[in-house]
């Protein structure tokens, strides 16, 4: 009995050493999943507007700004190169915590390619740490692919991410961030991302306003997309799709293309009866600068998302009809700090000796703005 005693407390022992590290050490470094895993710690049914989709959202729409702004709570559910084939396993994570007066969906995701259906990494993003449930299982079995890693490595992250053994510096970034987050009890910026760098377009815009010709979607983005609009329909959700703004111009061709599948997929949306705003088509009345307010042609930098933020929080508030929640005193004043340190964080970009500067949430980050003086 002795022996079997102690096995038992030795399997225990290690079942827990590996619960630990993979929360701790053994994650992607990314801060794409520090995005996903600060919108578990938001507090249940706390938040007015969700945002899902690619990278699009967390460079665009600043949540704290937004707060500061129009006083409503908002978080982006999105990561990196999120395709449409992953929205409904998104969508589902966020209704098993949070119950918002709308949904924002982003669909940049939906103009993919075959190839681009698939992606290794967003999925680890969003699978990695989800709690077990119905919709991992869900996942499980139908987004892991050839083109993806074996089941185990999302069931199991030290599966993925054991090489970091011999990466201290990895582990302890990993460590310090995933503390920050859990001590703190959610992310100060809110999952937002921003660069201060300026990429001018190569050639004049295309004026937008009136093409409304179309190109097809993928096959496999087309069903998905159905699907996904069935479940909200069926679900009688409040959900707003929208395209957000990109630097359309006459000689590439790539991002045009794009546009003419954005009318695709608008013409479908509106088929289930749900509304589309197209702000590819809004660049003026948005205020940006197609010279400054980019750091890449399908990105606002910090300039851009200032502007835009001010725009589609003003939207949200007067077109959609969102009112700020019956938020706590104690969640106010957590909102109130994020506002505060994105002021910092304004100024620490513009300022910064680099003009080349790309910054997510870390613990560097919030230890460099916690140093500097209110704005």
């Amino acid at each position: 009995m002795r022996r079997i005693g102690k096995i038992l407390s030795l399997t225990i022992a290690v079942f827990l050493f590996i619960s630990i590290s993979e929360i701790y050490l053994f994650r992607s470094n990314k801060t794409d999943d520090l995005r996903i895993e600060g919108f578990r710690l938001e507090e249940r049914n706390s938040l007015d507007v969700i945002f899902l989709g690619s990278s699009e959202v967390f460079t665009a729409f600043a949540p704290p700004y937004a707060w500061q702004l129009q006083r409503i709570t908002s978080y982006p559910y999105a990561v990196s190169a999120g395709p449409v084939t992953y929205w409904l396993t998104m969508l589902k994570d966020v209704l098993s915590r949070q119950d918002p007066q709308l949904i924002v969906v982003e669909t940049n995701g939906a103009v993919y390619d075959t190839k681009e259906l698939h992606g290794n990494a967003p999925l680890h993003y969003i699978l990695d740490y989800m709690p077990m449930n119905a919709n991992k299982v869900r996942a499980l079995n139908d987004l892991v692919t050839e083109e993806t890693d074996g089941k185990a490595a999302f069931l199991f992250p030290i599966v993925k991410y054991h090489s970091f053994w011999n990466d201290p510096e990895t582990l302890r970034s990993n460590f310090n961030n995933i503390r920050d987050q859990h001590e703190r009890g959610h992310t100060m910026l809110r999952g937002i991302w921003v660069s201060n760098s300026i990429e001018a377009p190569n050639a004049p815009p295309r004026d937008l306003k009136a093409d409304n010709t179309k190109l097809p979607l993928d096959e496999e983005a087309e069903h998905a997309l159905r699907e996904f609009l069935d479940f909200c329909r069926e679900k009688d959700l409040p959900v707003l799709f929208t395209c957000f703004p990109h630097q359309v111009t006459r000689d590439d061709d790539r991002i045009y293309r794009n546009f003419q599948k954005t009318n695709t997929i608008e013409e479908i949306v509106k088929e289930y009866g749900f509304p589309y705003l197209n702000m590819e088509r809004l660049g003026r009345e948005i205020g940006l600068d197609p010279t400054h307010d980019y750091y890449n042609e399908g990105h606002l930098n910090i300039y851009g998302q200032q502007k835009f933020t001010e725009f589609f929080s003003q939207y949200l508030v007067e077109e959609c009809g969102i009112t700020p929640g019956n938020h706590t005193q104690a969640q106010k004043e957590r909102w109130n700090e994020s506002a505060e340190y994105y002021s910092r964080l304004i100024h620490y970009m513009e300022n910064s000796e680099s003009e080349n500067t790309s910054r997510g949430e870390t613990h560097w980050l919030i230890n460099t703005l916690e140093q500097m003086k209110s704005f």
